[in-house]
Order: C-alpha cells, then sequence, then structure tokens
C-alpha cells in the first residue's frame, strides 16, 4: 500500500488478563467516517518477568456483515431440552460451536448439556467463570478449561473440535495450543433429552446464542477467521443446527439439518432482533502473538502492518496468565 502518512502515535497499556476494561474503552478506534486508514506498525510487549511464553491475542472488532436475530437467556430460567440425543454420539472427529454473547456470568454459560445429573459421567460444553471467563469441557476422563480469555457484553464465536484423536478449543478462530490434548474415547449422551443454556447442576445461560452447530467431522485443525454469515442448512456431516432466527419474541426454534430435533423451550427463552452476531455491529477478528519468555519481542512490524479501515476498532490485547506492559505505535495515512 502507498502511503502519505499523516500522522505517527504511540500508546501504552497492558494486556487484559481474562478481562475488559472496566471503562469498557477500546485500545484504538478508526471512527465510523473516516478518510484515513490507521496502519498499526509496531507493538512491543514486555514478557521480561515471565518463566513461559505468552501467547497474546490482538482483538479487532470490524462491521458490516449481516443477519438478523438471536436465541435470548434470561439467567435464571430459560433453556431449551431436545426431544432426541441423535447425531450426539463422537466415536471419532466432531465440533461443536457457536456465537455468544454473555451479558453476565456468575457461574456458567451451558452451551451443551448432555449429562443425565451433575455427576455423570458423559460430557458437556460449556463457558466458565473459573479465574477467568473461558472455554470448559467436561467428559468422562476429566474437566478441561480454556487458557484464552472471554469478554463479557461481545459476540464471540466458540468452538471445540476433534481431529486426529487431538482435542482443541478456539477462540474467535484462536486454536488453544496452551490445551489442546489427545483424546481417544467415544462421548455417548446419558441424557436422552440434552439441554442447551441450561447444565444439570441448575446454572443457566445469560445471554444470546447462535449458529449452534454440531458436526461429525472436524471442522478445524488450526487458526481460522471465524464465519461472517449463518452456516448453511442440511449439510450431511452436520448434526444439529440452530440458528436462532425468527420474529421478535418469538419461542419457536427449528433444527436446520436432515434429521431435524425438536426443542421444548422452559422459562425466559425467546428469540430477539436486537442481538445478533451478523447485525452489521461487528464481528471480532483475532490475531494470535506470540512472546517468548524472559523478552520484549516486535510482534507487528512494518512489513506485517494491521490496517484499521473505518468503523475499525482493536477492543484489547488479551492475555490469559499476565498483565503484560506494551507500547502500540500507529500512523495515520491517506
Amino acid at each position: 500500500m502507498t502511503a502519505n502518512i499523516v500522522a505517527t502515535t504511540s500508546i501504552y497499556g497492558k494486556t487484559q488478563a481474562g478481562r475488559i476494561p472496566a471503562d469498557g474503552v477500546d485500545v484504538l478506534i478508526n471512527p465510523v467516517g473516516s478518510a484515513k486508514v490507521l496502519r498499526v506498525s509496531t507493538l512491543l510487549v514486555s514478557n521480561t518477568t515471565g518463566t513461559t511464553n505468552a501467547d497474546i491475542i490482538a482483538v479487532v472488532r470490524r462491521g458490516g456483515i449481516t443477519g438478523a436475530s438471536s436465541i435470548y437467556f434470561d439467567g435464571y430460567s430459560g433453556y431449551l431440552t431436545m426431544n432426541s440425543a441423535s447425531g450426539l454420539t463422537f466415536a471419532g472427529d466432531f465440533t461443536i460451536e457457536a456465537w455468544v454473547y454473555i451479558d453476565s456470568l456468575p457461574n456458567n454459560f451451558g452451551i451443551l448439556e448432555t449429562r443425565s445429573g451433575a455427576n455423570q459421567t458423559s460430557y458437556m460444553f460449556y463457558i466458565t467463570n473459573n479465574g477467568f471467563y473461558r472455554l470448559a469441557w467436561i467428559d468422562s476422563s476429566a474437566t478441561q478449561y480454556s487458557t484464552i480469555p472471554i469478554f463479557l457484553q461481545r459476540w464471540t464465536h466458540v468452538a471445540i473440535c476433534r481431529s486426529s484423536n487431538v482435542l482443541s478449543f478456539y477462540v474467535d478462530g484462536v486454536r488453544d495450543n496452551g490445551l489442546s490434548f489427545v483424546n481417544t474415547g467415544t462421548f455417548t449422551p446419558s441424557n436422552a433429552n440434552p439441554r442447551i443454556g441450561r447444565l444439570m447442576d441448575g446454572h443457566y445461560a445469560n445471554g444470546y446464542m447462535e449458529e449452534l452447530r454440531v458436526s461429525t467431522t472436524a471442522r478445524y485443525s488450526g487458526d481460522f477467521t471465524p464465519p461472517t454469515t449463518p452456516f448453511p442448512d442440511n449439510e450431511a456431516n452436520t448434526t444439529l443446527l440452530l440458528h436462532g432466527d425468527g420474529a421478535n419474541g418469538s419461542t419457536t426454534f427449528t433444527d436446520s439439518v436432515i434429521a431435524p430435533h425438536s426443542f421444548a423451550p422452559s422459562g425466559g427463552i425467546v428469540v430477539k432482533t436486537s442481538q445478533s452476531a451478523f447485525t452489521g455491529n461487528e464481528t471480532r477478528i483475532a490475531h494470535r502473538i506470540t512472546v517468548p519468555a524472559g523478552g520484549t519481542l516486535a510482534v507487528l512490524s512494518k512489513e506485517n502492518p494491521l490496517y484499521l479501515e473505518s468503523g475499525d476498532r482493536i477492543t484489547c490485547f488479551a492475555s490469559a496468565d499476565n498483565r503484560l506492559d506494551y507500547v502500540c505505535s500507529y500512523e495515520e495515512i491517506s
């Protein structure tokens, strides 16, 4: 890109350890309607006191995609019960994924619960407030926690995927290299009527969910760009697909697969058109950066910059384990 540099600016801060700033202020914004492009040319992150490498996630918000609605869970009574557990037994590769927007999280946000009791050795996929907000998975062998933070009041794409016997978490397309583990077992629901939005120990989802998809294939094996449109209907390897479409206030929920399930809503669960991952508000693009232990590294450079166009912003630089000092330099170009 041929650039006319208008101004160069440096900003200073700390990476966010599993949370957003209390005041909700973004790191850097290029306002909607701006005629300038911001080129983030250098990011220096100090990990001089760290004993292990630090994964930094540069979170970029970008608008302009289309969609309609999502499923709202009230946090204390709302959930869906499936009429069967068909298509939810996994002997090999599989993927469970969704877009989620968490209003608050005093305990856990259940995405898919297949246990018949709180201590059953089946499986569940959920978000927990355990040290910080993050993905969690329970099966018959163990409870696993992601090391990548999830932020409140932000649309986030989350996934768990088993590919060639390796089970991995993904947050906004970033694979959690800190927790990818070998697992060769068969995952079988112990509940004939799995639940969406409620765990068997009584914790309810509080917020929004859409595009909940279960696949009997490994959709991902490394970092990827999260989808910017709803998933396609009736794919051969998809066994559950809940778009969350419908009129505002609707309590009708449709499974858009070849052999669909039906859903029984309970409590405060409705379709809402006020929130969607695809309303053009924003999508989240995550860039993984690894800073070695005991050092400072230029993780972006003029040879590999990050461009922010009109309406784009960097929400934060996220680090799961430490609040690391950074210096970010950018140029206004035209």
